[in-house]
């Protein structure tokens, strides 16, 4: 078993060298003649076939050898399909940019204006642009934002799409007030971009153009988001009506605490001056009593003293 083992390993390593050598050989050729040449003695010879050759003819451009190449590998059971894949997508690549190079150059775009959907909620409007003139039909793709700007009473989106010569404008003249510096936007989902944009005040607007502005067609309302604008609006009036009765709870204990500390205040000042009245009643007693007690020690008769002739008195 262990030199069956051994058999097959040299043999699958014999058979990569065979692959790799005949990759090198072909990589040799300096034309496609040549190449052809190579592959139809590979045939002759019945060696096995590398299935990277098919890149190599796909880089060079040499399309008859790829034919030949697709035959023997048909012929051969080899699957080349994932490297004929990668070289294919670098030729591709290649060639879309520089088509993207030749078409910068050119001024003939097609101005498209683009579909949109919008919702709004008590503080902010959002906006859902799609790359098409019409919302349901395929955004188009290769698309980069160019230009957005947001001012008070407008709103200002340019992309451009190279690969097609297409620039999608939207221009809203809006009906009431934004405040820019809080207004922002997201081109995440592929073919669309997003405006995010904050009221200047809290309210609903009853529309988004500004009066006397036509309406698109292309035009829509954005029912998910309005529905998730309601529902944040639903959370935060019954945050801001929660904090509020806490507010509200916290000033009525804040009044009562005061208006106790003041009935207390006024209390404590009352017994004091009943206690200050007590004191001026008891010392204003003493004194009578004592005025008193003096006017009746002066109301007293006089013993008199007689003296008489002989010295003693009587």
């Amino acid at each position: 078993m262990a030199c069956l083992h051994r058999v097959s390993f040299y043999l699958a390593a014999f058979f990569l060298l065979q692959c790799v050598t005949c990759g090198l050989e072909f990589r040799e050729c300096a034309s496609e003649e040549q190449a052809i040449d190579w592959i139809k003695d590979l045939i002759e010879k019945n060696e096995k076939m590398d299935k990277n050759l098919i890149s190599i003819a796909v880089q060079r451009s040499w399309w008859t050898a790829a034919e030949h190449i697709v035959t023997v590998a048909e012929e051969q059971k080899i699957d080349i399909s994932s490297p004929f894949a990668r070289s294919s997508a670098i030729i591709k690549s290649n060639l879309q940019k520089i088509q993207n190079m030749i078409n910068r150059n050119r001024n003939d775009w097609s101005i498209i204006h683009p579909a949109f959907q919008w919702a709004q909620g008590m503080s902010d409007i959002n906006v859902n642009i799609k790359y098409a003139h019409k919302w349901d039909t395929p955004a188009t793709l290769g698309c980069s934002v160019s230009n957005i700007t947001f001012s008070e009473r407008s709103v200002y989106v340019e992309s451009k799409c190279p690969s097609t010569k297409k620039k999608f404008q939207l221009s809203l003249a809006l009906l009431k007030e934004l405040n820019p510096e809080e207004c922002h936007w997201n081109d995440a989902s592929v073919g669309r971009v997003v405006l995010m944009m904050k009221k200047k005040e809290r309210g609903h607007w009853d529309n988004i153009l500004a009066k006397g502005e036509t309406i698109p067609r292309n035009m829509h309302t954005w029912w998910s988001m309005k529905d998730q604008l309601e529902k944040e609006d639903e959370n935060t009036r019954k945050s801001e009506d929660k904090k509020r009765e806490e507010e509200d709870k916290k000033k009525r204990e804040e009044e009562r605490k005061k208006e106790e500390e003041t009935k207390k205040a006024e209390e404590q000042k009352k017994a004091e001056e009943a206690e200050k009245a007590t004191r001026e009643a008891v010392k204003e007693a003493s004194k009578a009593a004592e005025e008193e007690r003096n006017g009746k020690k002066s109301e007293e008769p006089k013993e008199q003293v007689e003296v008489k002739a002989d010295g003693s008195v009587h």
